[in-house]
């Protein structure tokens, strides 16, 4: 089995990481029935930004991770674990 590290560290999974980020993201926000448009809002970013986000095209800062896990009101380290066990799933399989 690969380790974690890298994992994360290769190049190649970058893309499937941040749009798994964007994932894990998206279910959070649906699940508690806030539109891209409001959660944008409140966070202070723009809707088109937060939309990238989303869908993994954009290199997720760690100061608006975590802005955007204050607006959903969720944990970002359960998000990191989330991802975390997608990624080593992915491995495993």
């Amino acid at each position: 089995m690969k380790k974690i590290g890298s994992i994360i560290m290769d190049e190649n999974n970058a893309d499937k990481i941040a749009k798994k980020l964007g994932d894990l993201l998206r279910e959070a926000r649906t699940e508690k029935r806030i539109s891209q448009h409001s959660l944008s809002d409140q966070i202070e970013i723009n809707t088109s930004y937060y939309s990238l986000i989303e869908n993994g095209e954009v290199n997720l800062t760690l100061r608006k991770f975590l802005y955007i896990c204050a607006g959903l009101e969720i944990r970002p380290d359960a998000v990191i674990r989330g991802l975390i066990d997608s990624i080593v799933n992915s491995v495993d399989s």
